[in-house]
Formats: C-alpha cells, sequence, structure tokens
C-alpha cells in the first residue's frame, strides 16, 4: 500500500472513530474541507481531516468533545494544542483532526440536515 492510501485510509479511519462516538452522544456534526470533498470523489489531497461539531460554544471543543474523544477510544491523542488519530490498522500512520465549532472562523451557525422525504430541517 503506498503511503498515500495509507494516509487515506487512516483518514477514513478516524473519520469513523469521531462520528461513531459523536453520533452516541446525539452531537452533530459534519465533515468539510479538503477531506469532505475527497468524499465526494475528487482528488485533492490533504493530510488532516477536518469537522463542524455542532456546539454552542467553542471553549466546548476542548472543555467537553475533546475529553470525549479520549476517553472513547485510544486513538485519538493531544499534542500540545492538536487533536490527533493513531491508525490502529497502521500504528505509523497519524492523523491530525481539526474540530471547529459551527460559527467558528465564518462557518454555519447549525448544521442543516436534508431528509429527501420530509424537506429540510434547521437542527
Amino acid at each position: 500500500m503506498s503511503t498515500e492510501e495509507q494516509v487515506k485510509a487512516a483518514q477514513l479511519e478516524a473519520a469513523h472513530a469521531l462520528s461513531r462516538i459523536l453520533m452516541q452522544k446525539g452531537i452533530l456534526h459534519a465533515f468539510i474541507g479538503g477531506f469532505a470533498i475527497r468524499l465526494l470523489g475528487a482528488a485533492r489531497p490533504t493530510e488532516d481531516i477536518d469537522a463542524m461539531i455542532d456546539v454552542g460554544d467553542s471553549r466546548e471543543i476542548v472543555d467537553r468533545i475533546r475529553p470525549l474523544l479520549l476517553e472513547q477510544d485510544s486513538g485519538f491523542s493531544v499534542e500540545g494544542l492538536k487533536l490527533y488519530f493513531t491508525s490502529k490498522t497502521d500504528q505509523q500512520v497519524r492523523v491530525n483532526v481539526e474540530t471547529l465549532s459551527t460559527g467558528a472562523v465564518g462557518l454555519p451557525p447549525h448544521i442543516t440536515i436534508f431528509w429527501p422525504e420530509s424537506g429540510m430541517q434547521l437542527l
């Protein structure tokens, strides 16, 4: 497996772990940036994953979300101010996980979910 394929696999593993934990707690989130574009099929290279998390205050990311991720999955770690995920299948690959709160740096203030059968709803 090439280095690029290893990074892609580790990114997907990190995204699944993050989603599983947040979904269990009922916390809305969305992947954004280069990783999201890659999920949609583009060939854009990216070394990290960016996740927008629907929390009321950006401090909740550090105070509540990061400790939750660290507690629930040993693949997550914090070094300085950065959150990382180390692949369980390839311990050599560590992915930077950028977690941003809704409303931060020009992001939408809420996550909108679209259900085709009922139209759009703002949560």
